[in-house]
């Protein structure tokens, strides 16, 4: 690398020199970060077969029409017939997200239309989408909407 070289060519017994060195260093660091980011956020590369895609489709199906079970990785993969890690590296490569948070904003998105919709209370609302604990609920909501349930209800239906 280019910068490395010039590092070591840098006098840096005066303030010049200290500041060329600084800069250079900066550019390196920059670098580095750069070529980090792109390995980071590369898309996963995940080989699906016709039919694993299939796999995935019907189980995606699957979990739509069927928001009010509790699901967890476990009962997706049996019910889906790959395996956990091939289903939740597929579930992350075609929506960039986990099996769990994709089922979650499933149903907080569910939640919103039952919020306008529906004369259901909160608590109603959560057990009917499979969510065990109102507190959990309202806490996933919060951090995906901004407001808590309640003050979503109020504020939608002025």
């Amino acid at each position: 690398m280019q910068s490395v070289e010039n590092l070591f060519n840098i006098k840096h017994d005066n303030a010049i020199g200290r500041m060329q060195m600084e800069s250079t260093i900066c550019v390196i660091l920059a670098a580095q970060l750069e070529e980090y980011e792109q390995i980071f956020y590369a898309a996963p590369q995940v080989h699906l077969s016709p039919d694993e895609l299939k796999k995935v489709r019907k189980i995606t199906a699957y979990i739509e029409q069927n928001l009010m079970h509790k699901h967890t990785v476990l009962s997706l993969t049996k019910q889906s017939g790959l395996s956990q890690k091939k289903l939740q590296s597929a579930f992350n490569a075609i929506y960039q997200t986990t099996i769990i948070k994709f089922v979650n904003d499933l149903k907080l998105e569910k939640s919103r239309e039952l919020l306008m919709k529906k004369p259901l209370n909160i608590s109603e609302i959560s057990y009917a989408l499979g969510f065990s604990n109102r507190s959990y609920f309202n806490f996933l909501f919060k951090r995906k909407f901004g407001t808590s349930p309640r003050k979503y209800r109020k504020y939608e239906n002025l």
